[in-house]
């Protein structure tokens, strides 16, 4: 019960960072659904002029068995991350570089040829001590304008994580994040995750 719990928050953690990614003024791309019609599936796509992503989603979570944010940004990243709602499961897929895959909720078998990515996270408080507002903390101004997918949620709970894309060259890393991204890298990560822990 405890694993299931782990997983499914796990699972809404990473539906929060797709939903996030494809609301920025950068994103490109679009969210598909499949939804079970008796034995058939049939595709939905949503469409912002008929309702907000969040109904969308909140609609196709019940019925869906499938929901794929075809995403990226106008710097030239693209990503698959499919959502399995019944079994709590994602699956996140970079198209930018080497291809691979990060499974949240068990294990994959990435097909042949491809190479599994692996997603490292910090909490950022850890680094650089506690804080009243990542925006005043230098170091969280480096990973703003560094990071290629943002989630900032709402401000009341406090939610505050971006993404590094370790393939990119990065200029005036600072002192106290520059050995989490050596060693990330060191360990054959594809990504690291920064949050405070909310």
């Amino acid at each position: 019960m405890k694993e299931n719990m782990k997983n499914s928050n796990e699972y809404d953690h990473q539906l929060g960072i797709a939903i996030n990614s494809m609301s920025q003024d950068d994103s490109t791309g679009t969210v598909y659904a499949m939804l079970r019609n008796d034995s058939v599936l049939k595709t939905v796509q949503f469409d912002s002029s008929m309702e907000s992503l969040g109904d969308f989603l909140d609609k196709v979570s019940v019925l869906g068995e499938v929901i794929i944010f075809d995403g990226g940004n106008s710097h030239g990243d693209s990503w698959k991350w499919t959502f399995f709602p019944q079994v709590q499961k994602c699956v996140f897929v970079s198209e930018t570089g080497s291809a691979g895959s990060v499974l949240i909720g068990d294990e994959v078998t990435v097909p042949s040829g491809d190479q599994a990515d692996l997603i490292v996270q910090v909490m950022v408080p850890d680094l650089v001590g506690d804080y009243d507002d990542p925006e005043e903390v230098p170091e969280w101004e480096w990973i703003l304008a560094n990071a290629s997918y943002g989630h900032t949620g709402n401000a009341q709970d406090g939610i505050w994580e971006f993404i590094l894309n370790l393939s990119r060259d990065f200029v005036g890393i600072p002192e106290k994040l520059l050995p989490s991204i050596v060693e990330a890298r060191r360990a054959g990560a594809s990504y690291l995750l920064f949050h405070q822990g909310t």
